[in-house]
């Protein structure tokens, strides 16, 4: 029923971060990465310094293997929002994924 919701607010708004943020995430945990990559690309895009929704791409990137792209997503997370403590943990998290070579 969230799915519902967030996409009414974006036909409304096609430029709400928010929504767009959350409706990503809810695609991430249903597996459908590219409804899920589609939606975070567009609020990074609409909202450029939404540090949470890089730090959720990034999750998704991870995730699906692109680990190159979501070094960066994790990075635009910290630098718009410095003390964000998932994104620093994402990051070490995608550096163990390279090192043990997932």
């Amino acid at each position: 029923r969230a799915m519902e919701y967030y996409h009414r607010a974006i036909a409304c708004n096609p430029n709400f971060a928010q929504p767009l943020n959350n409706l990503g995430v809810l695609y991430t945990m249903a597996g459908q990465a590219q409804l899920a990559l589609e939606a975070l690309q567009r609020a990074v895009t609409v909202a450029p310094t939404y540090a949470v929704a890089h730090n959720n791409l990034g999750v998704l990137l991870r995730d699906t293997g692109d680990i190159e792209h979501a070094f960066t997503s994790y990075r635009d997370c910290v630098r718009h929002s410095p003390n964000d403590r998932h994104a620093e943990q994402n990051y070490l998290l995608a550096l163990n994924y390279v090192r043990s070579g997932e």
